[in-house]
C-alpha cells in the first residue's frame, strides 16, 4: 500500500512540474511580442525566440488541424437535413 501511495506522490508532482512548465512557456510567448517592441530583447537573441514562437505556432496549428481531420474522419455520414416535423 505505501509503495501506491509513493507511486501516486511521484505522479502528482510529474504533473505539477508539467503544468508549470506550460504555463511558463505560455507566459512567455505571450509575452515576447511586448519584448520586442520595448527593444528589451535585440540581436541574435531576438533572433532565436522569434524562432521558438514561430516553430510553437506551426506545432499549434498543426495540432489543431490534426484533431481538425480526426473529427472529419471519425464522421461516419454526411450530414443531412432533419426529417420535417410537420
Amino acid at each position: 500500500m505505501a509503495d501506491q501511495e509513493g507511486s501516486a506522490h511521484a505522479a502528482s508532482a510529474a504533473r505539477t512540474i508539467a503544468a508549470l512548465a506550460v504555463v511558463g512557456v505560455a507566459v512567455g510567448l505571450a509575452v515576447l511580442p511586448a519584448l520586442f517592441v520595448l527593444g528589451l530583447i535585440a540581436g541574435a537573441l531576438k533572433a532565436g525566440m522569434a524562432t521558438v514562437a514561430a516553430v510553437a505556432g506551426g506545432v499549434k496549428l498543426a495540432v489543431t488541424a490534426w484533431g481538425l481531420a480526426g473529427r472529419w474522419m471519425q464522421r461516419t455520414a454526411p450530414w443531412t437535413a432533419a426529417a420535417s416535423i410537420e
